[in-house]
């Protein structure tokens, strides 16, 4: 199966023949049974036709648009409609501090190993660097240590955030001085390494979303992120797993040299990836988030079981016990 990047401005897609059809400003037609297809990701200015959509739809390939220019990704996910039970007790773990709390315990105590580890593992690749890092090894474990004396989902989201901070600061001093690091700006992201990071995350969101939807899970309610107006706050919660992931693939690429400053492009909008560096960076990227996409179904049948013990527990404490 094919995951198909579209990346030249300017590209039409169509359906013919059972096969998606990318028509190139050149003229160049390229062909992909639909047949064929895990999903169609858009990182361009681009047409599709509507009878594509349909067939996508009819097929159950997801569509996923990168923000670019404006302001949000898009997704086109088929119909699932999954267990009501299950996204019930979604609610009320959502709703209740306790719950909530077990939940964003997981989440912020995983997220933080994760960036001690990537940190332990990259120590010595720049030995001017290994100061600054072991210390924000020292300060994170400190964090992780403390996270259970927290009392409530705020607090611990405070945690969280005081973590990423440590984390970004010594992760920047472990990147070429040409990248121009200085630290996790999002919107617009200014430097290269910071593009990088968005366009992976963005993409790893997108797959996390998939398996999210395909579980029959309600995307909207997660715990660590609050439900918030069009935010997949699940996806979101379930995307802290995997970040280091992404984080580790982005130093490689620049520490090898595979992307480079001059692979991007920087306008008032903010830095974004230029065409010589998009090869590069999607043919490498695929195989980690395929690799993310499983780790994450696994942790939804995982949470699909606690699901059904909260639907159960809840159930036995009704006086009918229906």
């Amino acid at each position: 199966m094919t995951t198909l990047f579209v990346d030249q401005r300017g590209s039409r897609l169509s359906f013919a023949g059972g096969a998606l059809e990318v028509r190139l400003p050149d003229e160049t037609v390229r062909r992909v049974p639909v047949a064929q297809l895990d999903r169609v990701i858009i990182a361009c200015e681009a047409d599709i036709a509507v009878g594509l959509l349909r067939q996508l739809a009819f097929a159950r390939v997801p569509l996923v648009v990168l923000r670019g220019r404006s302001h949000a990704d898009a997704a086109m996910l088929w119909p699932h409609i999954g267990d009501a039970r299950r996204r019930m007790a979604q609610r009320r773990v959502a709703d209740s501090a306790a719950l909530a709390r077990r939940l964003v315990l997981v989440i912020v105590h995983a997220r933080i190993r994760a960036q001690q580890r990537l940190l332990l593992d990259l120590r010595d690749h720049r030995p001017q660097s290994r100061y600054a890092v072991s210390r924000a090894v020292r300060l994170l474990s400190r964090f992780r240590r403390g996270l259970r004396r927290h009392a409530t989902v705020d607090a611990l989201r405070g945690a969280e955030g005081a973590a990423a901070r440590v984390f970004f600061a010594a992760w920047a001093t472990l990147l070429p001085v040409q990248v121009r690091f200085r630290g996790r700006r999002r919107r617009p992201p200014t430097d290269p390494a910071n593009a990088a990071l968005s366009l992976g995350y963005s993409l790893l969101h997108a797959r996390v979303l998939e398996a999210c939807h395909a579980a029959g899970l309600d995307a909207a309610l997660g715990v660590l992120h609050t439900p918030e107006h069009d935010r997949p706050s699940l996806a979101c919660d379930l995307v802290e797993f995997e970040r280091a992931v992404v984080e580790r693939w982005v130093h490689a690429m620049f520490a090898a040299g595979h992307l480079a400053p001059a692979d991007f492009e920087s306008s008032a909008a903010g830095c974004r990836l230029g065409k010589s560096g998009r090869g590069a960076f999607f043919a490498g990227i695929e195989p980690l988030l395929a690799a993310a996409q499983q780790r994450t179904r696994r942790r939804l049948h995982a949470l699909l079981r606690w699901l059904d013990r909260v639907s159960a527990t809840d159930a036995g404490r009704r006086p009918d016990g229906g």
